[in-house]
Parts: structure tokens; C-alpha cells; sequence
């Protein structure tokens, strides 16, 4: 569930059960592909709780219990396998006031990038510097800032272990990491990327990725793996910090 902004369910009532909820409808997700869920979501204060449940075509499933925290924070849980998923419930409950869902993902598994080397973080700015005539300096505009570029480097090693998706057999083969990037090229969906710099919501950037073998270093292969952060910024409440925005502390 992202439609590019925050998912507000706001809480008014003044006396009874005090709980809200939105309802969202899947085609039929099998839990044993997809089994695991991401839920980035924050509360307005410690009275109100969020709450997520899954509901499978027999049976539900708690997926993040009622809680409040004023900081954006990340959940993750496990989704009961050899289920069909079939709709989710999102909940504002147990008193007034606001909840806020930046992003829900239910995914196959945790990808780690094999042999990596380097990791490079840039935030470009938007600063238009403008001459006017008869001016003595010129002026320049401060709009902001372009989207973050992440990118990933590493070494191609035949022989090494090119990772799988987590909970899945090992893989020596490149098969595995082809089918990720793969997906990346023809999907253009966005991915949630943890780094030792923050952890960003990101897409493959336009360029994509460069592989190259240098045979002077025997054979010695490479790739660059390109990442554009694709986030909006928000003026609501529910607004993030520095810390939160760039992801430091979500894992």
C-alpha cells in the first residue's frame, strides 16, 4: 500500500469503542511466495494505538499488535505460511487522535547485495544561481533538494556466493541475484534499501546498473549497482525529521 504520501486514519469519536479501520482489498497473494510483511507507520501520541491484521481467505492474522509510537517506526513480521492472502485491515483504536501508515510491503525476502565493497550516498540540491544586470553578485535560489543517489559497489568473483532471498536455499550460482535485478529492470518497483548510512525508499536509477571484467587484474569482475531515493516530502503532522527521513535507525 504506498500512493506516494501519508496514510492518515484520524480518530474523532467521543465515546464507545473508539476504533477505525481501512480496508484494502488483494488479488489473491499466496503467503508461501510472499511471507513476510513491512508496515512504516507512527501515532500521534501514546493514547492512540495502530493495528494491522491480515485477513487470508480462511482465517486472519495479527500482523502488527496494538501499539503506540510517536516515531516513525518499522515492523516486520512473518506471515503464516501456505495462506491466501485476500485483504488487509489498517486501525486507528483505543482512543482519539491520529495514526499515520507511510508504507506497507509484503515481500518474498531480504536480498543482500553479494561481495560488496562500497556504498556512496549523494543529496543533490536544487540552488539555481541567477545573474541579473547591473548587479554586482548574482542570486541564488534555495528550492530544496533533488532526489538521494545510492550506489552500490562490488566484485563479481566467480566462485563466490551470490546470496539468495532470506529463508531460501543457498545458491552459488548468479541465478538468484540475475532474477533480482532482473525484476528490478522490468518492474520499476521501488524497494526499501538498508545501508550503514540510512536506510532508504528507493528505485533503480535511470542510467541502471554497469557491470565490468577487468583482465589485466585476472579476470576480476564488477558491478555498480544505481539506487534514486523516491520519496515525497510532507507538511502534515506528520512530518520527518532528519533522523527518520534519511532512515537512520530503520532497519
Amino acid at each position: 500500500m504506498d500512493d506516494g504520501t501519508i496514510f492518515n486514519i484520524n480518530v474523532t469519536v467521543s465515546a464507545g469503542a473508539k476504533s477505525v479501520y481501512c480496508e484494502y482489498d488483494f488479488t489473491d497473494i499466496s503467503s508461501t511466495a510472499y511471507g513476510n510483511i513491512y508496515i512504516m507507520y507512527k501515532t500521534g501520541d501514546n493514547n492512540i494505538k495502530a493495528k494491522v491484521v491480515l485477513y487470508f481467505t480462511a482465517g486472519t492474522q495479527e500482523v502488527l499488535a496494538e501499539t503506540s509510537n510517536t516515531d516513525w517506526t518499522l515492523a516486520n513480521a512473518e506471515i503464516t505460511t501456505a495462506k491466501t492472502i485476500d485483504k488487509i485491515r489498517i486501525y486507528a483504536t483505543q482512543a482519539t487522535g491520529d495514526v499515520y501508515f507511510h508504507w506497507i510491503m509484503i515481500y518474498k525476502g531480504t536480498f543482500t547485495f553479494p561481495d560488496f565493497k562500497k556504498c556512496t550516498v549523494k543529496f543533490p540540491l536544487k540552488k539555481p544561481v541567477l545573474g541579473i544586470p547591473g548587479r554586482d553578485t548574482d542570486v541564488t535560489q534555495h528550492l530544496g533538494r533533488k532526489n538521494a543517489r545510492i550506489t552500490i559497489e562490488g566484485d563479481m568473483q566467480s566462485g563466490e556466493t551470490w546470496g539468495s532471498l532470506t529463508g531460501a536455499s543457498a545458491d552459488s550460482s548468479p541465478r538468484t541475484y540475475g532474477e533480482y535485478l532482473y525484476l528490478l529492470l522490468r518492474e520499476r518497483k521501488w524497494q526499501w534499501l538498508t545501508t550503514d548510512q540510512g536506510s532508504f525508499k528507493v528505485m533503480l536509477a535511470e542510467e541502471g546498473p554497469t557491470f565490468a571484467q577487468d583482465v589485466a587484474s585476472g579476470q576480476q569482475r564488477t558491478y555498480i549497482i544505481p539506487f534514486e531515493e523516491c520519496e515525497l516530502g510532507d507538511t502534515s503532522a506528520a512530518t520527518f525529521d532528519g533522523s527518520a527521513w534519511y532512515g537512520v535507525g530503520l532497519t
